[in-house]
């Protein structure tokens, strides 16, 4: 397959669409190509916002992709804005692709609207924090398929998950793209199974578009490392045999979700091949720096999870003072509370396994001291950018309560600030042009589906 040809289509973009944006895209598609695209409701979610699938193609092949799994995720939504594009205008690519395409640009539309405050830019850390939402692990669409492993009961999918099982169950996919993305550092992949010529092709198609590989430390400690940059798929048992073996109780209150889409789609002995393109926000060189630093790994893990224990120590009693004011089942409230109780448990389990990991013993890298000390805390910060937004809210509905709530989320606003300008000084790091990371996702997505036809 000639991919640039492909790769050359994709617009310069300079800001995220909306979901409003993305569902006028979606009938001009249609209307443009009634023939070739067919849309479809396929659910509903919380809010009653439509769930919409694009169907397009009909090769004797199943194939699902879908964009926001996790709502501050939008870059797979940009991606199949023109992934459907091609595909809808080109037969030629529809010919050399022997799928018939299931399509959602956007699965959680409830929770992109919560994070639209920074989908236009500017691209600064700050900003993004500040605007950031991303939901419990009972709230996000992607973790909460059914499933009964050992300890861990699962079964109440949400209306957005719902949607997806009944695509899965009907249709019955052959190859699964979940597309994702990160804030801080480079490009990585997750797959159910390695292919050996993706291993190979995958990380050139981020190089090429001068987006950096993310060597330094995984995402997932408990994932097997099937190549650079490239994982295997953090399942949920897989997940759980972690916490059952690095921490004191049960592993099953550490994952208050359920199952995951491939997990899903390979049930009943059915053989899906599922592949996750995670992209950054903001790129940083020093992610694939291999070169060795001072110290040991083990060593910065430590450091890692005392910063991030300082910004939870930070967070907890904001998040105590302003939980009486948010309803029971306010969005913020589940995704805060959660964040409060696993983050003890999950600091041990990861200092556990850095120090019992031989590998841990070993010389740091300067692309793991750069996870370790800049990546891993930022995303913890991101929980104090959401007390922030939910003070923010409150204070609108509450105004009797008002000067309290905004004394909070002044309070979280000032922290943030702060500690966002302490990476701006330690990090050498740029926003990504929307158009490279793209790029990146269109050909992860082209490569695999050529590679598994």
């Amino acid at each position: 397959m000639e991919i640039e040809k492909y790769l050359s289509r994709v617009p310069d973009s300079k800001a995220f669409m909306t979901v409003e944006e993305m569902e006028a895209s979606t009938d001009a598609l249609a209307a443009a190509h009634p023939d070739t695209v067919k849309v479809e409701t396929v659910g509903h979610s919380q809010e009653g916002r439509p769930i919409r699938c694009l169907t397009i193609g009909s090769g004797p092949k199943q194939a699902l992709i879908f964009g926001c799994p996790h709502p501050n995720e939008p870059i797979g939504a940009m991606m199949l804005e023109t992934l459907t594009k091609l595909l809808a205008e080109d037969a030629e690519l529809r010919a050399e692709l022997p799928y018939t395409f299931s399509i959602i640009k956007c699965v959680d539309p409830d929770g992109l609207t919560r994070n639209q405050g920074w989908l236009k830019g500017p691209f600064t850390l700050y900003n993004y924090a500040r605007d950031f939402y991303r939901p419990a692990s009972a709230q996000q669409v992607e973790w909460t398929f059914p499933l009964d492993y050992k300890t861990l009961h699962f079964h109440e999918p949400l209306p957005e998950t719902q949607a997806l099982m009944k695509i899965i169950e009907t249709r019955k996919p052959e190859y699964l793209f979940s597309l994702h993305n990160s804030a801080f550092g480079g490009a990585y992949w997750y797959m159910n199974k390695p292919i050996p010529e993706l291993l190979k092709v995958l990380p050139q198609a981020a190089l090429k578009q001068d987006i950096p590989l993310s060597l330094g430390e995984p995402e997932m400690a408990c994932c097997r490392v099937f190549d650079k940059a490239i994982f295997e798929f953090p399942t949920m048992p897989l997940m759980y045999s972690f916490y059952e073996e690095m921490i004191h109780g049960n592993p099953a209150a550490m994952i208050t979700g359920g199952s995951c889409s491939v997990d899903f789609a390979n049930e009943d002995g059915r053989q899906c091949f599922g592949i996750v393109c995670e992209m950054p926000y903001f790129l940083s060189k020093a992610c694939m720096d291999e070169s060795l630093a001072e110290g040991t790994r083990c060593d910065a893990v430590l450091k890692c999870y005392d910063l991030i224990d300082a910004h939870s120590a930070f967070m907890k009693p904001l998040v105590e003072e302003l939980l009486p004011y948010l309803a029971v089942n306010n969005a913020y409230a589940l995704a805060l509370k959660e964040r409060m109780s696993m983050s003890e448990g999950n600091s041990e389990a990861n200092r556990n396994f850095a120090r019992t990991n031989p590998e841990y013993q070993q010389t740091v890298t300067k692309a793991q001291l750069f996870d370790n000390l800049i990546a891993m805390p930022f995303y913890t910060l991101l929980g104090v950018g959401m007390v922030k937004k939910a003070a923010e809210n409150a204070a609108k509905d509450r105004p009797a309560d008002a000067e309290k709530l905004l004394g909070i989320a002044a309070k979280a606003d000032a922290y943030l600030k702060e500690q966002c300008e302490k990476i701006e000084a330690q990090a050498d790091f740029e926003p990504a042009q929307i158009r490279r990371l793209v790029s990146v996702q269109l050909a992860s997505a082209l490569l695999s589906l050529s590679c598994m036809k």
